[in-house]
């Protein structure tokens, strides 16, 4: 496969990934929050219900994270994080597009589609929104807590343990 069709095929993954995030993100706002009227008569959402998936593990809420992973930056002036958040955004998909046009592994642009799907899906949300959604909520009844987290979350986990497995594979046999 040459590297632009490895790109394009790289891309369309992600994108189809990013899409199926946004849909998890309307779906949560839709069923798990409600809309109301703040002081200053902006419209937002607010969390209306949490939906037990596992009693005591795993729950789903709406949840707007402005901030990174672990909410970092999120008391970071909306003018600053925001453009600094689509900036490192573009940036890292630039370099995951050059890794994959360069690197022709499958792994690694399987990985790839998985970090740029949810680096995509969580772009959207800055840019439409302001902040992130999210919606999973995971936890050892009240002994252990982790953080709410969104689907694109998850791709980017997923794609950076590929990439992990990749990195460390030994390379094939030369025949």
């Amino acid at each position: 496969m040459s590297p632009a069709a490895r790109l394009a095929l790289v891309a369309a993954a992600a994108l189809a990934l990013g899409g199926c995030d946004q849909l998890t993100k309307h779906h949560a706002a839709s069923e798990l929050s409600a809309e109301s009227t703040a002081a200053d008569g902006r419209t937002q959402r607010v969390p209306a219900r949490v939906t037990e998936v596992v009693p005591g593990y795993w729950e789903l809420h709406y949840r707007e994270n402005p901030g990174a992973a672990f909410s970092v930056m999120r008391d970071v002036a909306p003018g600053v994080r925001i453009p600094f958040f689509v900036g490192v955004t573009l940036l890292g998909l630039a370099l995951l597009g050059a890794l994959v046009y360069r690197h022709a592994g499958p792994w690694t642009a399987a990985s790839a589609a998985l970090i740029a799907g949810g680096a995509l899906g969580n772009l959207v949300d800055r840019v439409r929104y302001g902040h992130v959604v999210d919606f999973i909520h995971w936890h050892v009844r009240d002994v252990l807590d982790y953080p709410t987290f969104n689907v694109a979350d998850v791709w980017i986990f997923l794609g950076g343990l590929l990439l992990l497995v990749a990195t460390f594979r030994p390379a094939p046999a030369a025949t």
